[in-house]
Parts: structure tokens; sequence; C-alpha cells
């Protein structure tokens, strides 16, 4: 939580800071940060608040500020989300689940991650094949389950999870490279309404800085190849070039309006945030 000061979560973050349960550092250029301590996380555990999945937090002063950045902005997306700021991933996207029903639904990237690694771990050597071509593997076997009707359709992510990482097809992948899989920075996982092969989860790509159009190119062509895990990409953009760089690889790629969106990044009170992570 970053520079909590004019609200009654500041002096609550004071008091659980006096009994050891958070603690603040200030970090360069982007203010006080509020971090959950080992103590902290007990007591979460102690009341089954606390999932294997949660990521710990790091040292500061090993931290890399632009993935603390990017982390940063990740979690405020979740904190628009469960605090129902309205339109927050875009007009485009459904009402979402508010308050504390909308962690059910946030699946971080460890998670997905986690997942990945578990379902590829040991069948790489085995199959003597690159990460992308094993998970292509595990991917081409659930949805011939799901197909053939041995699997019901809400049941497929539930059973194979690192299908939140997707893979191109074979003919492209390159051995073992990044290009391999693609894995989104947020997953809303609404898989208890899907009902048929029509996907139903969304993916949301925060960026806080552009890439190449090559890097977007190869990012979104796996998102138009993906036909039954995301039903929108959402991009969460701090600057209009941001989102000019982006429109600009979906037209190149073929991705169009009904499956890509985009939203501006918003403070917890709903004002926009600039690409420096401050409020204009």
């Amino acid at each position: 939580m970053l520079n909590r000061t004019h609200n009654t979560a500041y002096p609550r973050l004071l008091g659980l800071n006096e009994v050891k349960l958070v603690t603040k550092e200030v970090v360069c250029g982007y203010g006080t940060l509020w971090k959950i301590t080992n103590k902290g996380r007990s007591l979460l555990d102690l009341n089954g608040w606390l999932r294997d999945s949660d990521p710990r937090a790091p040292k500061t002063d090993s931290m890399r500020l632009d993935e603390l950045k990017h982390s940063l902005a990740i979690n405020q997306v979740m904190a628009t989300i469960a605090r129902g700021i309205p339109n927050p991933l875009g007009a485009e996207v459904r009402e979402l689940p508010r308050g504390i029903n909308a962690f059910d639904v946030f699946v971080s990237e460890a998670e997905i991650k986690r997942d990945w690694l578990t379902a590829t771990a040991g069948r790489q050597s085995k199959l003597m094949s690159s990460p992308g071509r094993v998970g292509h593997a595990v991917q081409k076997r659930a949805l011939a389950e799901a197909e053939s009707g041995a699997r019901a359709w809400d049941e497929l992510l539930e059973n194979f999870p690192s299908l939140w990482t997707l893979t191109p097809e074979p003919s492209i992948v390159n051995e073992g490279r990044a290009g391999d899989f693609q894995r989104p920075d947020l997953v809303l996982n609404l898989e208890h309404e899907r009902s048929s092969q029509q996907p139903v989860s969304i993916a949301v790509e925060v960026e806080l800085s552009t890439k190449t159009l090559h890097e977007y190119r190869k990012i979104l062509t796996a998102y138009k190849q993906d036909r039954y895990v995301y039903s929108r990409l959402v991009y969460v953009f701090t600057e209009e070039r941001i989102k000019r760089r982006v429109e600009m690889a979906a037209n190149d790629v073929g991705l169009n309006e009904t499956k890509l969106s985009f939203a501006r990044l918003r403070g917890s009170d709903g004002a926009l945030i600039d690409g420096r992570f401050r409020i204009p």
C-alpha cells in the first residue's frame, strides 16, 4: 500500500505498525510503502485469510523500482475493482464483483506461473520438448476432454489451471525461448459462469511504459489465437502513447475491439493516475 496519509486507513496503519503487524519504508521516488510483516502474515494465516500462493514482500533494498511500481499498479487495479469504482476496466467490461467478493475472482501472475511450472515440470525432459510445446500438449488434452463431454466447460480451468498461460500454435513455437508463452498480469476468473466453449474470463495487462511494436505484436498474437480461455483482454494504461502503440500492434495482427479494450489506471478515489504513478 502506497502513501496512505489522508483517510481513515492511515491511523489504522499506524496502530498496526505499533503492534508490528505492518511496517513502513520510504521508497525513493514513490513515497512511503506499507508492508505486512511476518507477524502479520502469521496472524492472517492463523485466521485462514492467507493462501499459499500469496507472494511474500521482498526486502525493499533488493527491489527493482520498475518492478515495484508495476506490482503496485496491478494491486491498484484490484483495489479499484474491489472498491466498486465505476467501470474500472472500461465501459466494455461487464459489472464485476465488489468488496471481499472481488478477491474470489482474482488470479495473480504468481499463481498463474506456479500452475504453469507445476504442469510442465518433469515433462520437458521426459518429452524432450520446450515449455511451450509441453504447455500446448496440456492444452490439447484439456480441450479434447471438454469437447468430448468428458469434462464440463466450467471445470476446464479448475482442472487445468496451466491454461491461464497462453501457448502459441506448434508451428510458430520457438524452442524454449520466451516467446513460447504469454501470461497476463492479472486474471478475472469468471469460469463459474461458463456453460460452453465460449470463454468468459478476462485477462488484464497493466502497462506503465511502452514496449516495441514487435513485442506488442507477439503478445497480442497469443491472445488472438486463444479461443477458449479469455473472452477479453484489457490493457490498463497511464499514458495515451501506450494505448496508441498497442492499437497499432493490434491492427497489425488483426485483434479487433470485440476482444481488446482499454482502461486508464485510477486511484482508489477514481482519479486518473499518470505515468509517474501520481495523480495529475
